[in-house]
């Protein structure tokens, strides 16, 4: 569990494509849950790598979405 007073931050990254833009916060109401989204531009395949970190360490499971293949 991450500690109150400290937030994960997002780490991504796309093979592929381009991210637009990216965020992750807090569900409102569920602790500990919390919620990823990307906005992607892509022309073909792409593959797309999710982590939610506090410094180096990984707080959430690694995250492999491929699109498109």
């Amino acid at each position: 569990n991450v500690p109150p007073t400290m937030q994960p931050q997002l780490w991504a990254e796309i093979v592929g494509g381009e991210i637009v833009r990216n965020a992750a916060y807090a569900v409102q109401g569920k602790n500990g849950l919390y919620r990823v989204t990307l906005d992607v531009r892509h022309a073909g395949p792409a593959d797309i790598r999710a982590q939610l970190r506090v410094g180096n360490r990984g707080f959430s499971e690694y995250v492999h979405y491929p699109i498109g293949a």
